[in-house]
């Protein structure tokens, strides 16, 4: 960087209230001289600098992870929204909620299996709830199909229902299983 440059890089600094010292042109090379005298900016403000810089692209990053949380709980939200009005029984909405806040993947996954579940038990209600496993530490979204009156056809067509939708769960955090409780519908 030419002397002219430099000086008017670190003059600029000065004026931003930069702590700029004087330096002696013993200690500056003869090419980064002019007048007897160079601009440094100390050490303490270099530092500052580069964490303002630092604390910039911090700022930066945890806006965008906002945003993007503030978007996932709008999709959340809605899907909630969506599920309740074509009829799905939530369990406990927090614990859904956090849920798929921790496995945002499985938002586009659950309104498939509803659709699935629905196409081959059109008689069933529908329970969504988070199955806490009491034998290991494990807990996944439980999608509970109960019917009116239980036939041996109810395991395959449940079956039949989840092939629709168990691809989709490849290659995800979370996890949805569709079963069902073998109570009756009107408990819900």
């Amino acid at each position: 960087m030419p002397a002219t440059a430099a000086f008017q890089t670190l003059a600029k600094g000065k004026q931003l209230g930069w702590d700029v010292r004087y330096a002696s042109t013993s200690r500056v090379p003869d090419s980064i001289h002019q007048e007897g005298q160079f601009f440094m900016v100390s050490s303490i403000w270099r530092k500052w600098v580069t964490l303002a810089r630092l604390e910039v692209l911090v700022t930066s990053t945890e806006h965008q992870k906002i945003e993007e949380t503030l978007s996932i709980v709008a999709e959340i939200d809605s899907l909630l929204e969506q599920l309740q009005e074509s009829g799905v029984n939530l369990g406990r909405q927090h614990e859904i909620r956090e849920y798929l806040l921790q496995f945002p993947d499985l938002i586009d996954v659950i309104p498939v299996a509803v659709k699935a579940v629905f196409n081959h038990l059109p008689e069933a209600h529908l329970s969504l709830k988070v199955y806490h496993d009491p034998e290991i530490k494990d807990h996944y979204l439980a999608l509970y199909v109960r019917v009116q009156k239980y036939d041996e056809s109810i395991v395959e067509r449940i079956e039949a229902a989840e092939k629709e939708y168990l691809e989709l769960l490849t290659d995800k955090g979370g996890w949805l299983q569709l079963t069902t409780d073998f109570q009756q519908a009107e408990f819900l």
